[in-house]
C-alpha cells in the first residue's frame, strides 16, 4: 500500500503522472495497493480523488486486498473468455509470466510476452 500523502514532498512534485494527469482533473490524492497471495501479485490498483484517504479506509483496503488476489487467481486459472474479453497476467518477480487467462494470449497469438521491468 502507498498513499501519495506519505511520499516525500520532493517525490510528489517531480511525479509526471501526478502533475499532468491528476491535478488538471482536480485529484490530488492517490492510494496504490498491490493484490497479492502466497507472495505473487495477482493485481494492483491506483485510486484517486479529491480528498486524502482515511487511515480506516487504508485499513479497510489493505484487509480486502488479499481476497481480491484470490479471486483474481481463481478467474485466471478458470480460463474461459478469449478476445475483448478480460485480460490478467500473473507475473513472477523476474517477469515471467506465472499465468494467464486466454485474452492476453489471443491478442499474442498464443503467447505471452515477458514483461520488462523499468
Amino acid at each position: 500500500m502507498a498513499r501519495l500523502s506519505e511520499l516525500p514532498r520532493r517525490d510528489r512534485e517531480r511525479s509526471s503522472r501526478v502533475n499532468e494527469v491528476w491535478r488538471p482533473l482536480g485529484l490530488h490524492h492517490e492510494l496504490r495497493l498491490v493484490f497479492r497471495v502466497d507472495g505473487v501479485c495477482w493485481g494492483a490498483t491506483g485510486t484517486v480523488r479529491t480528498a486524502d484517504f482515511t487511515d480506516r479506509e487504508v485499513e479497510f483496503l489493505t484487509a480486502v486486498a488479499p481476497a481480491l488476489a484470490c479471486a483474481t487467481r481463481v478467474a485466471a486459472r478458470a480460463g474461459g473468455g478469449g478476445p475483448g474479453r478480460p485480460a490478467i497476467v500473473g507475473v513472477t518477480a523476474d517477469g515471467g509470466v506465472r499465468a494467464a487467462t486466454p485474452a492476453p494470449r489471443a491478442r499474442r497469438g498464443g503467447r505471452v510476452l515477458r514483461v520488462r521491468r523499468g
